[in-house]
């Protein structure tokens, strides 16, 4: 078992994003794998959300989901949020579920769009542990996102699906994309022993 340095994964932050909002990303990438999703991406552009007009979000997940008798692969996403300034600013609900990762106690539920999922990190108490998997402490789920049918306007099952697989191809590529530019943090690599 090892914990990773929070320290060193927050100095691999670019220049145009805060240390805390670097490390909440890999955070919900983590809380994403921690609940069974294996297609979790950062930065993924090209969601439809007709409503707010963006077409980006920090974290984003696809897996699948029972409704009644069929399985169909879903979308959820994480919008990372560190100041109030931040989240006033909005964000992209243009996932099937949606919620939002901030700092413990910055957003109240209630402020939340009807739909929209609050995830807390205690910065004080946040940990990662490798021991094969990894585990997060310090990361508590606030309010349970809800399933938005209308985040893409689309209406038939089989078009929602292609969409879907349109976005595990663009999860893929900026994970490609990701690997080739950072490789494997030294912290992971320890972890795989």
């Amino acid at each position: 078992m090892m914990w990773i340095d929070l320290d060193s994964l927050m100095a691999r932050a670019p220049r145009n994003e805060s240390k805390e909002h670097f490390l909440l990303k890999h955070v919900g990438r983590i809380y994403f794998w921690q609940r069974g999703f294996r297609i979790v991406g950062l930065e993924i552009y090209g969601l439809r959300d007709w409503r707010a007009q963006r077409d980006c979000v920090d974290v984003l997940a696809v897996g699948e989901r029972k409704i009644g008798e069929m399985k169909m692969l879903c979308s959820k996403a994480i919008e990372v949020k560190v100041s109030r300034s931040d989240f006033k600013s909005g964000f992209c609900k243009g996932a099937d579920f949606t919620s939002i990762l901030c700092p413990k106690g910055m957003i109240d539920p209630d402020e939340l769009p009807q739909g929209v999922g609050l995830i807390e990190a205690d910065i004080d108490r946040l940990r990662i542990k490798v021991s094969g998997i990894m585990e997060l402490e310090g990361v508590e789920a606030i309010k349970k996102a809800q399933y938005n049918k209308t985040a893409f306007g689309i209406e038939r099952i089989e078009d929602h699906q292609r969409y879907i697989h349109s976005l595990v191809h663009t999860i893929a590529a900026q994970n490609t994309r990701e690997l080739a530019r950072f490789g494997v943090p030294e912290e992971l690599e320890k972890g795989r022993d």
